[in-house]
């Protein structure tokens, strides 16, 4: 749904799909601490949970290269899921603010903090 809604949008205003959040000059920044705070966060959660005794570890269910097959797998969902929040936060409403400076409520600072191009 939110890549079809960015291919309507880059269809409407005649932009690169890819300019909805995908470029700059900091991108692979932007994803290294992605990833490192995705697995600070999972990580604490993981630890809270068996903390409070609501996950019990008793062995080791998968070794070798099963364990290394769901581990590709799940890296790849958790890439997924970033690619959708990108899209969804940031699909136009940034690069409309951008664009047209348009300041409604607190999104104008969440536009300038992003982009920067919402500062008059």
């Amino acid at each position: 749904m939110v890549a079809t809604a960015t291919l309507v949008m880059a269809r409407i205003e005649r932009r690169p799909i890819l300019s909805y959040g995908y470029v700059g000059d900091r991108k692979l920044i932007r994803l290294v601490s992605g990833v490192l705070l995705g697995f600070f966060c999972l990580s604490v959660l993981v630890a809270v949970l068996w903390k409070a005794g609501l996950l019990v570890v008793d062995g080791v269910a998968l070794s070798g290269l099963t364990a290394w097959k769901y581990a590709v797998g799940w890296a790849f969902v958790f890439l997924l899921v970033g690619i959708f929040e990108e899209s969804l936060l940031w699909l136009s409403a940034v690069h409309a603010c951008a664009r047209n400076r348009v300041l409604v409520g607190g999104f104008a600072s969440l536009c300038s903090i992003r982009t920067g191009a919402c500062q008059q």
